[in-house]
């Protein structure tokens, strides 16, 4: 009798187990990445100016659990001046932009395909060469994105977002000299991530 009984149990584990998904990804504990960004900024008002260009990025963060996740991402790059813009000292400037934020994963552990949103805290600061040197635009904001990862194997993920910023530029710095603006100069900023993410 105890056999039987011990025997049922085993087998009704086993049926159990063999009916439960396959973990095919995993969002908990550490995470780094790294993607390609093509990214837009522009102006808000009457002159202002849509200026593309094209940057790197990384972004490490940690999954307390399958839904949620804390990060940091850092993006840079370059982005060409409009040609109409009267403010272009060149070509292009440089970008760098930092995001501190949080992230909602869905779906589960038994499915490759993972979309979440975020929202994060963000700073941006721009850097161009000018006659009297190099001029350093700073400001923040907020973002809001989304986007999934797609896990090929439960660590390694390929990874598509789109990010958009709305915030304001808040001061200018060329050497020693800092200008503070008075109200901010208002500004939007969109970001794409292509790329990779490492789930250890």
């Amino acid at each position: 009798m105890n056999r039987t009984v011990v025997l049922a149990a085993l087998g009704g584990a086993l049926l159990q187990a063999g009916s439960l998904p396959a973990q095919r990804s995993d969002n908990t504990g550490f995470m780094a990445g790294l993607h390609a960004v093509p990214m837009g900024l522009g102006g808000v008002g009457t002159e202002a100016f849509e200026e593309e260009g094209m940057g790197l990025g990384l972004t490490l963060g940690y999954g307390f659990n399958e839904r949620i996740t804390l990060y940091a991402t850092i993006d840079a790059g370059y982005i060409d001046y409009d040609p109409e813009n009267p403010a272009a000292e060149g070509e292009d400037y440089e970008s760098m932009t930092v995001d501190f934020g949080a992230r909602m994963n869905f779906s589960h552990e038994g499915r490759r395909m993972r979309p979440y949103i975020n929202a994060a805290i963000t700073g941006i600061t721009t850097s161009d060469d000018s006659e009297l040197g190099t001029a350093f635009t700073s400001g923040s904001g907020v973002t809001v994105g989304g986007g999934f990862q797609w896990f090929f194997s439960r660590r390694w993920a390929l990874d598509t977002a789109v990010q958009a910023t709305a915030g304001a530029f808040t001061e200018t710095s060329v050497d020693d000299d800092t200008e503070v603006f008075a109200e901010g100069q208002a500004f939007t900023h969109v970001r794409v991530h292509f790329g990779v993410i490492w789930h250890p």
